[in-house]
C-alpha cells in the first residue's frame, strides 16, 4: 500500500510539475476581467435663459472628447485628434488638431431681441506647428439665431483638419494636411505673440482604438448589462459618452452621461442600473463615444490659467437604446 501511494504520488508530481512551469498556468473567465465605471456623470441641459440659440463652429465632444467639466477647468485646450465614426451606412474619418486659448479677462457681449450672449475672447499664440506642419489661423465665428442670423467674431484659434463631420451616409476623410499616427510622439509648439511666450510640449498619441462588439444602428436593451469591448491598448485616460444623437448633422447633440474607467482588459461592463438612467430620444437613437486619451496640465509661458494637453483616439457609433 505505502509503495503503491509513493508510486501515485510520483506519478502526480510529474504532471503538476509541467504544468506549473507555463507561462500562464491560470486561465481566467474573460467576464473576470471586466471591470465597471470608477466615476459616472448624469450631464443635464443648461437652464434656459433667454431666446438665443447659439451655433458654435469650434469644439464638440463626439470630435474632441470633452465635456462641459473639462472646458471649464481648462479655458486653453491643446488637442491631438484621431477620431472616426460609424454612423450607418459608412465611415467617416478625420484629424484634428487645435489650440484654443481663451482670456477669461475679455469677455465679449451681445445684447439684442434675442437675449444675451457673453463668452470670452480666444488669444493668438503666434506662428505654431504640429512637428513640423503648421497650423491654420482660423477665425472663430458664433452664430447667434435669432429673427436674423447674427455672426460674433470671439477671436482666432490654431488648427489643421476639420472638425466637421459629414452625413451618415457619406465615407470621406477630412483631412488633407496630416494624419492622426498612433504611438508617435507629437510636438506643439508656437513662436509666441503680444504677452504669450515660445513654448514646444511633447504628448504621446495612444494606440487607434475600435469599438468591436457593437454594430452601427444596434439595438441596445436596457434592461441587460451592455459590455463594451474594443481593439487598441486604452491610455491613460479613458472615456464613454452616452449622448442624443442629430441625424441631420450627424454629431452629437448633447451628453447624457459620462462613464470614466481604468480598465486594462479592453472591455466595460455598463450596468444595466446605468443605461435606464440615460433619458430618452424622439428618434430612439443615441451617439456612444469611446475616447481614449493621453492627457496632461501644462503651463504656458505668459498665460494665466490651466491648459489641458491631450492626444487621443475616438470611435463614436450611433446606437438604438431601448
Amino acid at each position: 500500500m505505502r509503495i503503491g501511494f509513493t508510486y501515485t504520488a510520483l506519478l502526480l508530481l510529474f504532471i503538476v510539475l509541467p504544468a506549473c512551469q507555463e507561462q500562464n498556468p491560470i486561465t481566467l473567465q474573460e467576464e473576470d476581467a471586466i471591470d465597471e465605471p470608477v466615476m459616472v456623470r448624469l450631464q443635464t441641459s443648461p437652464p434656459e435663459t433667454s431666446r438665443v440659440q447659439v451655433f458654435k463652429s469650434e469644439t464638440t465632444l463626439d470630435v474632441t472628447g470633452l465635456i462641459r467639466e473639462d472646458e471649464m477647468q481648462y479655458p486653453g485646450l491643446i488637442l491631438v485628434m484621431g477620431v472616426k465614426s460609424d454612423l450607418g451606412g459608412g465611415r467617416s474619418r478625420l484629424s484634428y488638431s487645435s489650440i484654443m486659448l481663451k482670456n477669461l479677462k475679455d469677455t465679449v457681449d451681445v445684447k439684442g431681441g434675442f437675449g444675451v450672449y457673453r463668452d470670452f475672447r480666444y488669444i493668438d499664440v503666434g506662428r505654431a506647428r504640429l512637428d513640423q506642419t503648421e497650423f491654420n489661423v482660423a477665425q472663430v465665428i458664433v452664430q447667434i439665431l435669432s429673427l436674423q442670423l447674427i455672426n460674433v467674431n470671439v477671436g482666432v484659434v490654431h488648427k489643421l483638419g476639420n472638425n466637421i463631420i459629414s452625413s451618415a451616409r457619406q465615407e470621406v476623410s477630412l483631412s488633407s494636411t496630416w494624419e492622426y499616427t498612433p504611438r508617435h510622439t507629437y510636438v506643439v509648439s508656437a513662436e509666441g505673440k503680444n504677452r504669450i511666450g515660445a513654448f514646444a510640449l511633447p504628448i504621446q498619441s495612444p494606440d487607434e482604438v475600435t469599438i468591436t462588439n457593437i454594430k452601427p444602428q444596434e439595438y441596445v436593451f436596457r434592461d441587460e448589462d451592455l459590455i463594451v469591448r474594443w481593439n487598441g491598448e486604452p491610455g491613460s485616460f479613458v472615456r464613454f459618452i452616452f449622448s442624443s444623437y442629430d441625424e441631420t448633422t450627424g454629431r452629437a447633440s448633447h451628453p447624457f452621461m459620462v462613464l470614466e474607467t481604468q480598465s486594462k482588459a479592453r472591455a466595460l461592463r455598463i450596468p444595466s442600473k446605468l443605461l435606464k438612467l440615460i433619458p430618452s430620444t424622439r428618434n430612439g437613437k443615441h451617439l456612444l463615444s469611446l475616447v481614449s486619451a493621453h492627457r496632461t496640465n501644462v503651463s504656458l509661458p505668459g498665460y494665466d490659467y490651466g491648459v489641458l494637453l491631450q492626444a487621443a483616439s475616438i470611435h463614436n457609433i450611433v446606437i438604438s437604446l431601448r
